[in-house]
């Protein structure tokens, strides 16, 4: 599995790519939206974008909406993650299609909750990890809401 990580400080990238790679994934990573945009149509497939609200040049909002309105993109999910506590801004998110939001400082702990209530999940055998699989449902009621009404206005089933 593959994520896309924006962020433009080094000890968060750090911190996030750690919590990602423990759970199995290969990670590009950009410092803005531009250069994530770049990195995303490079790659072509992600499963996970982890995107930073303020980012020079193309903000983490904006690059979500350029992300949303390419339907190629649509079974990517998208976290947002960034100071930003305003209560405003993450429905704002939510709304332009962030499957989740992590207000920093964070701990990679929360990190990893995240990405488990996203459908991300560890996945071991006889007690061995052998990284993270996605299940297909999202987990909490507003981003399967989100999901079918995107599946429905392109005519797929549930």
């Amino acid at each position: 599995m593959r994520a896309l990580v924006i962020e433009d400080d080094p000890v968060q990238v750090k911190l996030v790519d750690a919590a990602l790679r423990r759970m199995g994934f290969e990670v590009i990573t950009a410092e803005d939206g531009i250069d994530g945009l770049i990195a995303l149509f490079d790659h072509d497939v992600f499963d996970l974008a982890i995107v930073d609200w303020h980012t020079e040049r193309l903000s983490g909002l904006s690059f979500l909406c350029a992300v949303r309105a390419e339907p190629r993109f649509d079974s990517m999910l998208v976290l947002m993650l960034t100071a930003e506590m305003n209560k405003d801004n993450v429905i704002k998110a939510i709304k332009s299609g962030a499957s989740q939001y992590v207000v920093k400082p964070f701990k990679q702990a929360v990190m990893i909750a995240k990405l488990q209530e996203m459908g991300f999940v560890e996945v071991s055998q006889n007690g061995l990890p052998e990284g993270a699989q996605r299940l297909g449902i999202p987990q909490d009621a507003e981003t399967a809401t989100i999901v079918r009404t995107k599946r429905k206005e392109r005519g797929e089933a549930d």
